[in-house]
């Protein structure tokens, strides 16, 4: 996937968007020093958000995600009565 920076609702609210499934509201643009601090921001954010997901994810450095993540997943298959 990949980050962009959108606008919406006429250029007047930005996010950083994946385009598929996750959008990211930044802040508004009503004044020139908000939109010019919003379009920064949002810059910032796309960029770490494109080298993050190039990389690949190594649980081996997290342990406890993975016993987590097992015990969701344990807990919320059980049946209940």
């Amino acid at each position: 996937m990949s980050w962009i920076v959108e606008k919406r609702k006429q250029g007047m609210e930005i996010y950083a968007t994946n385009r598929e499934t996750e959008s990211i509201f930044i802040g508004e643009g009503y004044t020139q020093k908000e939109y010019k601090r919003s379009m920064e921001l949002a810059k910032v954010i796309v960029k770490a958000l494109n080298e993050h997901e190039k990389k690949p994810l190594d649980l081996s450095k997290h342990p406890e995600y993975e016993s987590q993540q097992d015990q969701y997943y344990s807990e919320s298959t059980q049946r209940h009565p």
